[in-house]
């Protein structure tokens, strides 16, 4: 495989004709700034419970990508870290990550589900920026919305549910029915971090 590792940093992986999944070495413990970016062909990508942190841009525009596991090891996700990844599906964040960075999924149009532990304490500024999904583990606000929704939305998030964009889309200003702003903001904190509009 292509891999460029030194003192086990992943520092570049030279995507290879035919290969479109990719099963990082346990000797690798980080994977640096743009290890991956713009490796078109790669569906999925396997990273090893060796590895503690995910650099900036390092699948940025991995477009082709659907799949990839975050080991419990990694404890921060850079910025733009999957940005542009716009076949990702589904990402499960462990509970050992405590931050993840500006745009780090940005972009990211097929992003259906994804789930944040209580253990993240910071999440950058358009973190989730371009998707029509809402987050398991947040508190939602709405701007101006309807109540009733609004009380539907609560009810979700008490029970644990994820919220689909299918859901989103009822949101309308009661008055103009203008797509409403939801803001996210984590369990206990007034300050937003985040915002979807559909």
């Amino acid at each position: 495989m292509g891999f460029k590792i030194k003192n086990g940093v992943l520092t570049r992986y030279k995507e290879e004709k035919g290969v479109t999944e990719v099963v990082i070495p346990d000797s690798v413990t980080s994977i640096r700034y743009r290890a991956f970016s713009d490796c078109s062909s790669l569906t999925s990508v396997t990273i090893p419970d060796t590895v503690t942190s995910i650099g900036g841009w390092a699948f940025e525009d991995c477009s082709s990508l659907t799949s990839v596991t975050i080991p419990d090891s990694v404890t921060s996700i850079g910025d733009r870290a999957f940005s542009g990844c716009s076949s990702l599906t589904s990402v499960t964040i462990p509970d050992s990550v405590t931050s993840i960075g500006e745009s780090a999924f940005k972009n990211c149009y097929s992003l259906k589900s994804v789930t944040i532990p209580d253990s993240v304490t910071s999440i950058g500024w358009n973190a989730f920026s371009g998707l029509t999904v809402i987050i398991k583990n947040m508190s939602v606000y709405c701007s101006d919305g309807d109540d009733d929704f609004f009380n539907a939305l609560v009810k979700k998030i008490v029970s644990g549910e994820s919220i689909t964009a299918e859901f989103i889309k009822e949101a309308k200003h009661t008055e103009t029915k203008d797509p409403v702003f939801l803001h996210l903001c984590r369990k206990g904190q007034k300050d937003c971090l985040e915002y979807v509009k559909k």
